[in-house]
């Protein structure tokens, strides 16, 4: 049941990242000295830069996703209707 849960999740993200790789930038990733230090010192931490979007939102990838996919899901159901 796990690994089948597992493979619906990886091929749900692997479907999301297609649908929207070509409207969302790939934001960068800084490196964070404050946190890295509150972290004792053994782990390098990164902060990914979602802000940098050019919409602003931090929201933007899940967002965009959802109404690509309902924008998928209506022309099918349209064909489908047309049959």
């Amino acid at each position: 049941m796990t690994i089948s849960v597992e493979n619906d999740v990886y091929t749900a993200v692997l479907e999301a990242q297609e649908r929207i790789s070509s409207h969302i930038y790939t934001t960068p990733l800084e490196y964070s000295h404050y946190l890295s230090a509150a972290c004792g010192g053994g782990a390098k931490v990164y902060l990914k830069l979602e802000s940098e979007q050019r919409s602003g939102s931090f929201k933007a990838r899940g967002a965009f996703n959802k109404v690509m996919k309902s924008v998928e899901q209506a022309a099918h159901s349209d064909q489908t209707d047309a049959k």
